[in-house]
């Protein structure tokens, strides 16, 4: 029986305080469920947001690590009006930010309206240095004409142009313009052949860099310019008398050290002054011009082409023979002869001719004025001996 305490049974009593502790149990334990559950979702949370601090964290890692390449870059490409080093640098610091399989610098042919290749870089290229891309032609001439930058993802799905076979080796392209002012300068074109094609960000990576380049380019083509004026002459655009001096100088003195030979044709229009009088200045300039132009195509890149006097031209021909050198000044005297103009019909000769004197180190001489002074000397010979010819001077 329950016990009783006055009217309250004691066993009744202990059922109350046992029930009371069971509640207060499953209480105590859905509160530390619900607390073991709070601290879960906090420690996930914690977690995630720890994972996103990293991603950022490396995120600006790389953002730091692009901006430090970029101002390399940038005082790089400010402090030298070297194009070489200009397109090798450009090219280096692409390939850490942005990589490419290939890279392209492409310089603006103006008067041609195309693009020349100018640097090449990455595993493997399909153009070679030198090489042109004409405007509205393929995927990169269609962009550069329109003057806009492009990020083709995947070139064989895509409605702009048809590709060219070249562009065709790879599969994403960016082509960036390169400008100044609103004025064209170059172009900068990236290929990759992987399945990760480029994306926006290195899109805008690469469009920034160009404006720094562009100045950069602007600079160093101003600089070029002024040191061209300072060698060249104004007229036909050949070496000038004060550069020929110098550098006949320096080949002489290779020459010497290599034991190699050197020719030297100095040449001049026969009956020039006459023809200036008949036609007038401004006719006689533009022959100069075309005569210029006759000797430039008729010698090598490593041959020194001048004017030096008012009709007088001469060539410096390194490791040339006597034998090879009269072969070049025939063929010059041979195309000058096929010119025609207003009034070279009546020229003495009928024609327009030249007369030239060729000399040799070591053979005829060993310093640059003797060299100069016994290819005169034929010269004046071949003027004597009726003009329109080329001699060796007879010093007999």
């Amino acid at each position: 029986m329950p016990i009783l305490v006055g009217a309250i049974s004691i066993g009744l009593i202990g059922l109350i305080v046992v029930w009371q502790i069971g509640r207060w149990a499953r209480t105590g334990w859905l509160e530390y469920q619900l607390l073991a559950d709070e601290h879960v979702a906090a420690q996930d949370s914690f977690e995630d947001y720890s994972a996103e601090l990293i991603r950022e964290n490396q995120d600006l890692q790389q953002e730091i690590e692009q901006l430090t390449v970029l101002y390399q870059l940038s005082s790089t490409v400010s402090s030298t009006t070297n194009l070489g080093r200009i397109y090798t640098e450009v090219a280096n610091v692409l390939q850490q930010v942005c990589p490419y399989d290939c890279f392209l610098f492409l310089e603006l042919d103006q008067a041609e309206k195309m693009l020349v290749v100018k640097e090449i870089a990455g595993l493997f290229s399909p153009w070679r240095i030198g090489d042109k891309i004409q405007f509205n032609h393929g995927l990169i001439g269609r962009n550069i004409a329109l003057g806009q930058a492009a990020l083709i993802d995947n070139i064989f799905q895509q409605n702009q142009a048809k590709a060219t076979i070249e562009e065709e080796w790879f599969k994403s392209l960016l082509i960036v313009p390169v400008s100044v002012d609103g004025q064209l300068l170059a172009s900068i074109v990236l290929a990759r052949s992987a399945e990760t094609s480029f994306n926006p960000d290195e899109l805008a990576i690469v469009q920034n860099l160009g404006c720094q380049i562009g100045l950069a380019l602007h600079r160093a083509w101003l600089y070029q310019k002024l040191q061209e004026l300072a060698i060249t002459d104004g007229l036909t655009g050949l070496y000038n008398r004060r550069y020929l001096e110098e550098t006949l100088r320096k080949e002489l003195s290779r020459a010497d050290r290599y034991q190699l030979v050197l020719s030297v044709v100095l040449l001049d229009v026969d009956h020039f002054k006459q023809y200036n009088d008949n036609n007038g200045h401004q006719a006689g300039d533009k022959l100069l011009q075309r005569i210029s132009a006759i000797l430039k195509e008729s010698t090598r890149e490593i041959d020194v082409v001048a004017r030096y006097g008012g009709e007088e031209f001469i060539l410096v021909l390194p490791e040339t023979t006597t034998e090879a050198a009269w072969e070049v000044a025939e063929r010059i005297r041979q195309r000058v002869n096929q010119l025609t103009a207003s009034g070279i019909s009546d020229q003495p000769l009928g024609l327009l001719s030249i007369s030239a004197g060729i000399a040799t180190y070591p053979t005829h001489a060993h310093d640059s004025e003797s060299l100069i002074k016994y290819a005169d000397t034929g010269l004046y010979q071949a003027k004597l001996a009726g003009r329109n010819q080329i001699r060796l001077a007879n010093l007999g």
